[in-house]
């Protein structure tokens, strides 16, 4: 159950807020929560079963990375 909610953070693609909740052992905790509107990944296989993957650039990870094709 929510108990408070304060608002961080209000991107383009995201929101961040710190939100204290009561948990189901009665305990409240304090969580930061990642508002996102969702996204979509695909495991593309071809005839011989071999999976694609995709070579791309990430600022976060400082370099390049492979990852399936995902996208919002």
């Amino acid at each position: 159950m929510l108990i408070r909610k304060r608002d961080i953070f209000s991107g383009k693609v995201v929101k961040l807020s710190v939100q204290t909740v009561k948990l189901p052992n009665g305990q409240t905790a304090e969580l930061e929560i990642i508002d996102h509107p969702g996204g979509v990944a695909v495991l593309a296989l071809d005839d011989s079963n071999q999976i694609c993957l995709l070579q791309q650039y990430r600022y976060a990870a400082s370099g390049s990375i492979w990852e399936i094709p995902a996208g919002t």
